[in-house]
This record gives structure tokens, C-alpha cells and sequence, in this order.
């Protein structure tokens, strides 16, 4: 962690997401479009992050086999292969979640829960992006800087956080969510009954 590949991916990050929001901020696009557009790319990065992590293992099948004098159960390969993701990886953590949260904010129509919505959005999106970029553990697995760079699973990890935090910001800054201060204290609590229980899952 902050090694100069993470600090290099740290200012790209600081660079996507002050670029994005300033081009929001300036052109204001309907939050609809630009939520649309979000999850479409949220959905493409969680496929790269899939086919970047997965890994091919041999299978195997149980056999009661003798062993030593004595009947022992044994695995052998059956000679298939199949995909294999870690538990890691999967789409339980505050910020793949975060598509749902897209995805609900699209369906559900203007009102309080909508607004609501918004309030754990911002608060999530903000603060848990920012944590994902700055804490990132996946630079635990990187020990120079060109292999920063070399990995398709970076990119997706800091460019995917650099959108959330983004997008996320527009929220809190757009009349259209209609967010106050207010609401924001329910944003907190949300976080807090979400991190907790996607922390464990994820442990």
C-alpha cells in the first residue's frame, strides 16, 4: 500500500474524478442519462474484474481408495477443468453493490425513498470509494510500478472506484437528487446496516 505504483493510481484516480465532475458539474446532464450510462459501465467493469480473477483449476472426484493397509478417501483428477472464483471476488462488497443501488434508483419513482436512496448513494459512494482508492487491497498483490499498469484488474479497481466517488458527488451537488443536510444523517445509518454485514461477507 502506497507503494508508487498506488500513489501513480492514486492521482489518476484524483484526476478521473475531479475531470468527471467538473464536466458534470459544467454540463449538467439529466441524473437519469448519467446514471444509466454509470451502471452500463459498472456492469462491463465487474465482467473484466470476473474474467481477471477467475482462475482455471483441474477437477477432482472422491475416491474410497486403500491406503496403508486401511480404506482411506482420496481425490483424484478427473482430467476436466473448470472456473474458479475466490470468495474475495464476489459482488458482496459496498462498492459492486453499488449497481444495485444504481439500479433501484432507476426503477423506483421520485419520492421519499428515492431520495432516501440517494442519501446512502452519496454517503456510500463517496466515502467507501475514496477508502477503495486510498486503502486499495488489491495493491497487495503488485510490487512495481510497471505491473500497475500491466494489469487489466488495476485499471478496472481504480477507474470503477473513480466513477462510484464521481458520481456520487454529482449526487450531493445536483438539485435534481434534492438532497439536504438532512438526509444525510440517514445516509450514515444506511452505511453503517450495509458495511457492516458486506465487511463480514467479505472477511
Amino acid at each position: 500500500m502506497f507503494s508508487l505504483g498506488h500513489l501513480i493510481w492514486i492521482g489518476i484516480s484524483v484526476i478521473l474524478i475531479a475531470g468527471g465532475l467538473w464536466a458534470c458539474l459544467r454540463n449538467r446532464p439529466p441524473l437519469r442519462k448519467l446514471m444509466t450510462v454509470c451502471m452500463a459501465l459498472g456492469v462491463v467493469s465487474e465482467i473484466v474484474k470476473v474474467f481477471s480473477v477467475a482462475q482455471i483449476v483441474p477437477m477432482v472426484e472422491p475416491v474410497i481408495a486403500e491406503q496403508n493397509g486401511a480404506l482411506a478417501l482420496q481425490w483424484f483428477p478427473t482430467g476436466e477443468y473448470t472456473p474458479v472464483l475466490a470468495s474475495e471476488h464476489l459482488p458482496l462488497e459496498l462498492c459492486s453493490l453499488y449497481l444495485l443501488f444504481m439500479l433501484l434508483a432507476l426503477a423506483l419513482k421520485d419520492g421519499p425513498w428515492k431520495k432516501g436512496l440517494y442519501a446512502v448513494m452519496f454517503a456510500s459512494g463517496t466515502l467507501g470509494g475514496l477508502m477503495g482508492i486510498f486503502l486499495a487491497s488489491i495493491t497487495s498483490y503488485f510490487d512495481t510500478a510497471a505491473s500497475y499498469f500491466a494489469s487489466a484488474r488495476v485499471w478496472q479497481y481504480f477507474i470503477y472506484h473513480s466513477m462510484i466517488v464521481m458520481l456520487s458527488l454529482y449526487l450531493g451537488f445536483c438539485r435534481e437528487s434534492g438532497l439536504a443536510f438532512p438526509d444525510w444523517k440517514k445516509a450514515v445509518l444506511g452505511l453503517l446496516l450495509l458495511d457492516l454485514p458486506t465487511f463480514y461477507l467479505n472477511s
